[in-house]
């Protein structure tokens, strides 16, 4: 596990069936860590109703921020990824 990361979507997958990434919640969901889908054709969408909350970031190839107006992304500097000086991924 990477502190901070909330979901990765590696470059390497192509095509929506394997990149999206949808979180949809009410004002009894929060999500805190970053969003890291860098790949062409990756997308993120934050479709909160009735105030969802993301504390983090999102970096994407295609984001979407929707849903009711009380929906809302914080940053907080204090809470990012931070990337280890060693990691192995393994499938």
């Amino acid at each position: 596990a990477i502190v901070g990361l909330l979901f990765y979507v590696p470059p390497s997958n192509t095509g929506c069936q394997d990149n999206c990434i949808t979180l949809d919640g009410d004002s009894s969901t929060f999500f805190n860590g970053t969003i890291l889908a860098p790949g062409e054709g990756a997308e993120v969408r934050f479709l909160g109703n009735g105030g969802a909350d993301l504390f983090g970031q999102i970096i994407g190839w295609d984001v979407e921020v929707g849903g009711s107006s009380e929906s809302k992304v914080t940053y907080n500097p204090d809470t990012e990824m931070l990337l280890p000086t060693y990691l192995n991924v393994q499938k």
